[in-house]
């Protein structure tokens, strides 16, 4: 239901509640439930927002700040403890750069960090404040605005958010760039689609070809292609003409002329090709690594890409020679100088110089993301084994294990920096949605500290096979340096050192969230 209230009468409403806290610092924080309602912590257990505010649903927290819902009312959360209240409002949005969003009888505006009205809600769409300005739609139309509500630029049917100093705009069927001046740059809008600059160059579209501009909007490689790629990876673009595609540099110089049927790349500055139904490699510079012969491949991965030729699978080395085609069953990615192998049944290991490292032997085998890694044996236990394939010292056999290594990527959607797909929280329920972090090589810390399942009961355990917290319901991953744990049915948590940072007393707990200062 809407409610009508003027602007001084939700002036009035709105209140900032101070919370008294103790002096000590805070790296992170993470919400805890006890009963029905919802406490928020730092990662010494210190209470920052008491149980007794009654908080009853809690969303993550976007640049310090999350929501949460006591009684029928949406307050804004921080995470030094402060409760901005708001009035019975539709929606709510994110709370970025001081500046939350809100919606009342349909139309929007944001408020301030005291809790008052900086911005009187009178737009049908807004987005959040970033680097002190937003974009807000009236009467159908998109606009910049700053923290008081002035308007920065034109009005525009459609935008892309500033990148590299310019932002794509739209007016009618044409698009254009402006720059952090606002002004109309690069040639004015008339172009039908256009890219991001990238080093001073954009992909544009005209007449139905797509050719490369600089910031003065003069051509410097002409309209000439039906589809691109943009720019990516060292000043590399995909094109087509036709029905065939090419590799072009952003200087203009042709690295693959246009008669392939497909190109995918570059990773490790190498690009695959397709020239009829076989697949070939080139390089950055445009030098062929191997030539159109393969029926599959997956993409180069620490220096080597696995290749098929028929039934058979293989290596392809950086320098073009092809290693072990057709020797294993099933063969992986190189990870920390060992790649996974099976043969027939069993998986076992080689090395960088593709000689048998580990016997294959195992029914299941993961990567080596550190030292070690788990191995499942043919009696149906886990162990963990060095890169030798010997097994730990002091390690026993478990119905399940995970390494000693935390990926960090997982932190990052728990950081300052994360950046949900949907930021608008309603009376129905929640409307985030993080990223799924990717799993690299790249993100892996190791660890002393590995979590293990004995006789049905999670654990966490240290290299040397110690046990360091035991008989668990639950035993999670590291985010933040943080695992929550669950023991006899109540929660806490367990820092990266095996050290229990807080006891567990809560009846549920959130991940530690990154504190933005």
């Amino acid at each position: 239901m809407k409610h009508s209230k003027s602007t001084k009468a939700i002036l009035l409403a709105l209140s900032l509640i101070f919370l008294s806290l103790d002096n000590f610092a805070q790296d992170y924080v993470a919400w805890a439930r006890t009963g029905k309602y919802w406490s928020l912590i730092d990662q010494s257990g210190n209470t920052i927002i008491d149980a007794n505010k009654e908080i009853r649903k809690v969303s993550p927290f976007y640049a310090g700040y999350a929501h949460a819902l006591i009684g029928k009312k949406w307050f804004y959360a921080s995470q030094d403890g402060q409760l901005i209240s708001t009035p019975d409002l539709e929606n709510v949005d994110i709370f970025s750069e001081n500046r939350g969003g809100f919606e009342l009888d349909g139309l929007w505006g944001y408020f301030d960090e005291n809790g008052q009205i900086a911005i009187t809600p009178k737009y049908e769409a807004i987005k959040p404040f970033k680097n002190g300005k937003a974009w807000v739609r009236l009467d159908g139309n998109w606009f910049l605005i700053d923290k008081s509500g002035s308007i920065l630029s034109q009005s525009y049917e459609d935008f892309h958010y500033f990148n590299n100093g310019y932002a794509r705009v739209r007016k009618g069927d044409n698009w254009g760039f402006i720059n952090e001046q606002y002004k109309e740059v690069a040639g004015g809008l008339k172009y039908q689609k256009n890219e991001d600059f990238y080093n001073g160059k954009a992909w544009v579209e005209s007449g139905g070809l797509w050719g490369v501009i600089d910031e003065q909007g003069n051509y410097v490689i002409p309209p000439t292609f039906e589809k691109v790629s943009g720019f990516f990876k060292k000043d590399y673009a995909v094109v087509r003409k036709g029905d065939f595609f090419g590799i072009l540099h952003v200087s203009g110089k042709e690295i693959l002329p246009t008669k392939y049927q497909a190109i995918k790349g570059f990773d490790e500055g190498v690009a695959a090709f397709k020239e009829g139904d076989l697949w070939g490699f080139v390089s950055m510079d445009g030098a062929i690594v191997s030539g159109a012969s393969f029926d599959a491949f997956k993409k180069f991965d620490n220096g080597n890409a696995r290749v098929r030729r028929g039934d058979e699978w293989g290596y392809l080395t950086r320098s073009g020679e092809i290693k072990l085609m057709g020797q294993f069953d099933d063969i992986d990615d190189f990870v920390n100088g060992r790649a996974k192998v099976r043969k027939e049944d069993f998986w076992g290991f080689i090395d960088e110089n593709f000689q048998i490292a580990i016997t294959p032997q195992y029914e299941k085998v993961d990567h080596f993301y550190a030292e070690s890694t788990q191995a499942l044996t043919t009696e149906g236990k886990w162990i963990f084994i060095d890169n030798n394939g010997n097994q730990l010292p002091g390690t026993s056999s478990y119905e399940r294990a995970e390494g000693f290594f935390r990926n960090l990527a997982s932190d990052t959607d728990y950081s300052c920096e994360q950046d949900p797909f949907s930021n608008v929280i309603n009376k129905t329920g929640f409307g985030f949605s993080f990223n799924t972090s990717l799993f690299r090589q790249a993100d892996i810390m190791p660890l002393n500290v590995a979590r293990v399942n004995i006789d049905g009961d999670w654990a966490y355990i240290s290299k040397n096979g110690e046990i360091i917290e035991s008989n668990l319901d639950h035993a999670e991953a590291f985010i933040n340096g943080y695992a929550r744990f669950e023991k006899n049915g109540k929660w806490g948590f367990l820092d990266q050192n095996g050290q229990v940072a807080v006891q567990p007393q809560y009846d549920d707990v959130k991940d530690m969230t990154e504190y933005c200062k």
